[in-house]
């Protein structure tokens, strides 16, 4: 188009573009003198309100006034603040939106100003800077430069107390930071001040909702990716996951549920990869932290992403961590071992990847390392992971390791150490517990650094604390023993020289510690608190069973009075009645002076008691029929008492609720037989009402392998049946006493029959078993002593006659064995002509003859055979001409030459001669030629005032003198 040719109206405009473009110019210029000019910031805020129109006045008047805040201290931001900057900052950045120059010039004045300045940061997100920076960050997307001032900027303003956080983000600055964050993936400066801001914006809750949804956790960890190169990266990327993953937040867990698995996945991974490529205790401390966010139990999943965390080498990652850390006091030790418990909490695979990779070793170098320091919190943290390592996988390969790392020195330095720290002291008891507990090695550790002393050190200094003494008492009861089996049999097990040394060893050592005393007195402080009175019992019992010593020392310091006062506080409480009887047995045996302060302490009303509160226990009734054996078995009184609280039923009751439980049985049966024996016949009585004869042939059936329990067994059937009939005095009872005597008697008698067919077994089951036969054959006696035809003879069908005979020649050199079962001879062949001849078939008169000649010097064998032989061969030729022949006559006149002051020989001896040579010729020749008619005379002269001595003697002489 030709210049002739041009529009008016063209010319026109381009005149007044012209003009405009000038005034512009005019305009910028007289900003830019006022800019100059301007001699305060007060001016220049007055210039940019003036002037806001103008980009290039603004931009100048932005650097003006950054030139002034350059290392201004907090009055000069007030100052700036309150001249109107910020506002006057706010309302240009939004008015010029485009200007790159402008944009970064106010973010960086905003950050500035509002750094550690909340009077400033009120007037910022007042006048809409939030919002200025927001869309300066949207419209230079690309600018790296804006968008890390901007990134700085928002954490200043935005960092108040969360007190406008929604505000914030609802004007985008969440999702305009992880924009920044994607697009400038790699640069450092970048990511730093997002993950600054996002920690600032994020946290109120829902904008951690805002952040998870705008990808805020996979823009961290692809920076994280990208430049693991840069370490301050890896730490504020760990420490921003650790922000966005903290359950300060009512909705937390919903928060931490919303989570995607490839989120956790990834962001696992990222803090995994820190944690490896940087020693530095600040990152370990913030990706342990956050790992313990992101894998904790209020995420529905956490399990899956606990196993996700293994799989990505968290626990070798970790121990690495704590080996790394271990003489530093940093948290990063503290979250390793938080993680390590929540990685192995109830799961024994993860725990046995997590032993096999060095974490016993580490955390007890942990706990070395710290032993005397002040960080508890690590020493805390430690003891929990050790604990969860012990707890979740085969304990005694954890406890071994541990032993081998110094684990118990390290402890009992923990313990010497922090004397006045609670928590300590309990963890580490527990531990002391749990690496000890059965370990015959760490019991030997034990022993050398003092570890007893450092706890009953712990145990007086903190005498209150409940959970603490427990603990410690589970302690010293698993330094001071080997845990028995859990069938209750293992005391009848012998246990290696060395390992009974060793436990003797710790248990002087306790007991010259004072753990006894100190014991004694949680029991006695503590009694009504829940598990610490069972377990000081248990204490107790383990530091002086089998050790006499500790037994007076704990009688002295009145371990048995706060027993019986703890067991009465709380009648209910099972564990603890039976720790109390199972401690009680303890104290009392073989210590006199026990026993009367237990009888003092009316122990055996606590322990009737217990057994009837708990009939269903068989390990309370177990120990309760100990104590009762113990309390009644040379104790008289004891045994009145104990029958009028009603111990016999209550010992009777337990053999018949627990027939299948071999110590019940056994300690049961021997608790009857002390209860019956002596002086006892109203027990006996109570005994047959209850039933108890029925019960104990019924144990000996139902455990006829036991050879304990039959010989309990026979004993408590020797006393029921001990012929307790009216006394001398008898006509000075009612007749209503008598007949009901009489007819108790009866009545046991008849009850007798299966008894013998269990004694006789037994006998035959435990022939080697010399205590077997002379408790089965006393027994018998008792048992036969009645002399009743009809019992007598089952007797005999059972085999009482072979069994008693082949005892005796089993045990030919045991006088009790051929003492009772003679008496059962005698019992069995008076007046029954079968018996005799049966007796003799079996070699009862061999055995008789032997048992003359093999304990010649024994009163009671000589009085007991000549009666024997007197029964054998009084109406029974055959037997009165085979013994003559075995030389029985000369053995019989040698017993009485031997023993002429025994009453008993004298008259059995005479006896015996008279049916030996009564009607055989020989015999008769015999005993004169072996001086039968000397010793009967002597026999008369030095017994005259005897009855059935002299008439016996006299008989004798009569029929030799014919």
């Amino acid at each position: 188009m030709n210049e002739g040719h041009i529009s008016p109206s063209f010319v026109a405009v381009a005149k007044a573009a012209k003009e405009h473009v000038e005034a512009a110019r005019e305009f910028d210029a007289k900003g830019l003198r006022a800019v100059e000019s301007a001699t305060g910031i007060g001016a220049l805020v007055a210039t940019m309100h003036e002037f806001v129109e103008s980009r290039v006045v603004l931009e100048s008047a932005c650097l003006a006034v950054q030139d002034m805040n350059n290392e201004c201290d907090g009055e000069h931001k007030a100052r700036v603040g309150n001249a109107g900057v910020i506002e006057a900052l706010a309302v240009a950045m939004k008015r010029h939106t485009k200007s790159v120059k402008l944009q970064l010039l106010g973010c960086s004045i905003l950050r500035n100003l509002t750094r550690s300045n909340d009077e400033n940061k009120a007037r910022a997100q007042d006048a809409g800077a939030v919002e200025a920076v927001v869309a300066a960050m949207r419209t230079h997307a690309m600018q790296a430069k804006v968008q890390e001032v901007a990134c700085l900027a928002l954490y200043n303003i935005t960092d108040i107390h969360g007190k406008s956080q929604a505000s914030v983000g609802n004007a985008g600055a969440v999702e305009a930071v992880v924009a920044a964050m994607r697009t400038h993936v790699t640069d450092a400066e970048v990511q730093l001040n997002a993950y600054l801001a996002l920690s600032s914006i994020t946290s109120e809750a829902e904008n951690h909702t805002r952040a998870q949804n705008a990808g805020a956790i996979e823009a961290t960890v692809a920076a994280m990716r990208e430049r693991l190169d840069d370490k301050d990266l890896q730490l504020h990327g760990c420490a921003l996951l650790r922000d966005m993953t903290s359950k300060t937040y009512e909705n937390s867990a919903s928060f931490l549920r919303l989570l995607t698995r490839d989120q956790y996945v990834a962001a696992i991974d990222a803090m995994l990869a820190a944690m490896r490529a940087y020693s530095d205790g600040d990152v370990h401390e913030a990706a342990c932290l956050a790992l313990s966010q992101l894998t904790c139990t209020s995420a529905v999943d956490h399990v899956e992403r606990i196993s996700q965390a293994v799989k990505a080498g968290a626990v070798e990652t970790l121990v690495a961590t704590l080996l790394t850390h271990a003489q530093k006091t940093q948290e990063a030790q503290e979250d390793a071992c938080a993680l390590i418990v929540s990685m192995t909490d109830n799961n024994e695979g993860t725990t046995a990847r997590t032993v096999h990779a060095g974490a016993v070793e580490a955390v007890v170098a942990l706990l070395c390392a710290q032993a005397g320091s002040e960080g508890l919190v690590q020493l805390e943290s430690a003891c929990k992971a050790l604990t969860s390592m012990l707890t979740y996988l085969n304990a005694n390969e954890v406890q071994a390791w541990a032993g081998s790392a110094g684990a118990i020195g390290a402890l009992t330095a923990v313990l010497l150490a922090h004397k006045g720290s609670e928590l300590v002291r309990e963890h580490v008891c527990k531990l002391m517990y749990m690496i000890t507990d059965g370990h015959a090695e760490n019991l030997t550790r034990a022993f050398n650094v003092d570890a007893i002393e450092a706890v009953v050190i712990a145990m007086r200094a903190d005498a209150e604390d409940s959970e603490m003494l427990e603990h410690a008492c589970r302690a010293l009861c698993s330094m001071t023993s080997l845990h028995p089996r859990g069938d209750g049999m293992s005391w009848m097990l012998p246990a290696p020289a060395s390992l009974i040394s060793l436990i003797t060893s710790l248990q002087i050592r306790a007991g010259k510690a004072g753990a006894i005393e100190a014991v004694v007195a949680a029991l006695s402080t503590l009694s009504g608190y829940p598990d610490v009175p069972a377990l000081a019992c248990l204490a107790l019992d383990r530091m002086t069973h089998g050790n006499s010593a500790n037994m007076a020392r704990a009688g002295n310091v009145g371990a048995i009075e706060a027993i019986v006062e703890a067991v009465e506080m709380d009648p209910e409480d099972e564990l603890l009645q039976e720790c109390a009887c199972r401690l009680l047995h303890d104290l009392l045996s073989f210590d006199s002076a026990n026993q009367i302060r237990a009888e003092k302490a009316d122990a055996i009303a606590f322990v009737v008691c217990a057994m009837v509160t708990h009939a269903g226990s068989e390990g309370l009734q177990h120990q309760a029929c100990r104590v009762i054996h113990v309390l009644t078995s040379k104790h008289p009184r004891n045994k009145i008492r104990a029958g009028r609280e009603g111990a016999v039923e209550a010992v009777v009751a337990a053999l018949r609720g627990h027939t299948k439980v071999q110590v019940v049985q056994l300690h049961a049966c021997a608790a009857l037989r002390a209860l019956t024996s002596g002086v006892a016949a109203r027990n006996q009585r109570r005994a047959m009402k209850a039933h108890a004869f029925e019960a104990v042939i019924a144990a000996m059936r139902a455990h006829e392998g036991l050879w304990e329990l039959q010989g309990e067994a026979c004993r408590a059937l020797r006393n029921m049946t001990q012929d307790r009939r009216p006394d001398k005095n008898a006509e000075q009872k009612s007749p209503t006493y008598v007949l009901r005597s009489l007819r108790q008697g009866d009545h046991l008698w008849a009850r007798s029959n299966h008894a013998i067919e269990a004694v006789v077994a037994a006998m035959r089951t435990h022939k080697g078993l010399e205590e077997v036969q002379v408790r089965a054959c006393a027994a018998l006696c008792n048992l036969t002593a009645r002399n009743v035809e009809r019992h007598n003879t089952r007797a005999v069908n059972a085999g009482a006659i072979e069994a008693v005979v082949e005892a005796m020649r089993t045990h030919l050199p045991s006088e009790q064995v051929q003492e009772r079962a003679c008496g059962v001879l005698r019992n069995l062949t008076s007046s029954i002509a079968g018996n005799m001849d049966r007796a003799k078939d079996a070699g009862a008169l061999e055995a008789v003859l032997m048992a003359m000649h093999g304990h010649a010097a024994s009163c009671r064998v000589q009085t007991q055979t000549c009666v024997a032989l007197r029964n054998l061969t009084a109406v029974n030729a055959v037997n009165t001409a085979h013994a003559g022949d075995a030389k029985g006559v000369e053995a019989v006149v040698a017993a009485q030459r031997r023993h002429p002051m025994s009453e008993g020989v004298q008259e059995s001896a005479c006896a015996a001669l008279y049916f030996l040579t009564n009607g055989n010729a020989l015999n008769k020749s015999r005993a004169l030629k072996a001086g039968a008619k000397q010793c009967a005379e002597a026999a008369l002269r030095t017994h005259r005032g005897h009855a059935k001595v002299v008439e016996e003697a006299r008989d004798l002489l009569h029929l030799l003198s014919l």
